[in-house]
């Protein structure tokens, strides 16, 4: 995402959050009328921090996934429920590889069936 710095400052900027702020800084833009346009490629490189502490790892992650799912389904009541199927695979995928790297194969296996139960063909998408 690109946005000049007006435009930022504009809509409120980021919000003081751990992990999802790309979403709802997308959700304050769509809500305030942004334009947005889409490049035909991925240019986008991230930092993965380690350990429990990082925040893309380790209960960090889990709880700011958590809180970013419990916001999501505010919005439930508005969205067609393939796109809230869609919305609840994705969320138990990146809970369950989070598990994964942690090491733990309990959680990881119940979040990869819930996954799978949420949406089973768009499920197979993003193994890919």
């Amino acid at each position: 995402m690109m946005f000049k710095k007006e435009y930022l400052i504009q809509i409120g900027g980021f919000a003081p959050i751990d992990v999802g702020d790309e979403f709802y800084l997308m959700q304050r833009a769509i809500e305030k009328g942004g334009k947005f346009g889409y490049l035909p490629g991925c240019e986008i490189k991230a930092y993965v921090h380690t350990g429990d502490g990082g925040l893309s790892s380790g209960d960090g992650k889990i709880k700011g996934e958590n809180a970013l799912y419990e916001f999501k389904k505010t919005f439930f009541n508005r969205l067609k429920a393939s796109d809230i199927r869609y919305i609840k695979m994705r969320h138990y995928a990146v809970i369950a590889y989070a598990e994964l790297r942690r090491k733990n194969y309990r959680k990881f296996i119940s979040n990869v069936i819930k996954s799978f139960f949420s949406s089973p063909c768009r499920f197979f998408t993003i193994l890919k």
